[in-house]
């Protein structure tokens, strides 16, 4: 066990029989190293939202000593924070992004309590969401919303963008995010980049309506490429 709630993972089996048990809880994953500066700088911050998130299970993955369930988790980059619901990733972030992960921890906390539903929360007057957050940008391979606002009180999805130069970004979109925002966020991420052509993957398919949600389009939890 590490500090605060978070559970330490130590095999493959012990991450599926976690994965089995939590139930209708949210599972927050933090995939780290010891070697990694950024992975030692969010360990107090994760530990910290484990205290005040009491609905949610937060477990930490060191990928040397658990290379199989980062493999399977499909984790490339140190710090990476996976959200699972039943099993099943529902959202990603990469990158020492506390603000994101926090309002992602936030919105989960509230998904998983057993007294969920539309009622009045103490402290949010006239049952009001919290207000959006406005992101910041982005370095490659981060994840962040650069130029885009999520609301964490409403249905996020995370996207991965494989831009023309060979770099990489993840984002976090509300689903009624356009594909012109998509590009806004490239812009943002990426300064200087060539705009190109934004596709799906499979199939691919060039996204020509800047006006279709993401839902719309069918670009939840996709991969997109910049051509």
């Amino acid at each position: 066990m590490g500090g605060g709630r978070v559970t330490q993972v130590a095999s493959l089996a012990e991450w599926d029989s976690l994965h089995a048990k939590a139930g209708n809880k949210a599972v927050v994953a933090d995939f780290t190293a010891t070697w990694c500066g950024p992975c030692k700088m969010m360990a107090p911050v994760f530990e910290k939202l484990s205290l005040k998130h009491t609905n949610l299970i937060f477990v930490k993955v060191d990928v040397d000593d658990c290379a199989e369930v980062a493999s399977t988790c499909k984790v490339r980059a140190m710090p990476t924070f996976q959200i699972f619901q039943q099993g099943q990733k529902v959202e990603e972030i990469v990158g020492a992004d506390a603000q994101n992960l926090e309002a992602l921890c936030t919105k989960y906390n509230a998904a998983s309590s057993p007294f969920s539903g539309q009622g009045r929360k103490l402290g949010n007057s006239e049952g009001q969401p919290a207000s959006a957050q406005p992101a910041q940008p982005a370095a490659a391979g981060s994840s962040s919303t650069a130029a885009v606002e999520v609301d964490a009180t409403k249905p996020t999805t995370s996207l991965q963008i494989r831009l023309s130069d060979g770099s990489r970004l993840t984002g976090t979109f509300n689903h009624s995010h356009t594909v012109g925002d998509i590009c806004r966020f490239i812009a943002a991420s990426s300064p200087g980049s060539s705009p190109g052509t934004l596709m799906t993957a499979f199939p691919p398919k060039p996204l020509t309506d800047d006006n279709q949600t993401l839902e719309e389009a069918g670009l939840l939890n996709s991969v997109i490429t910049q051509r």
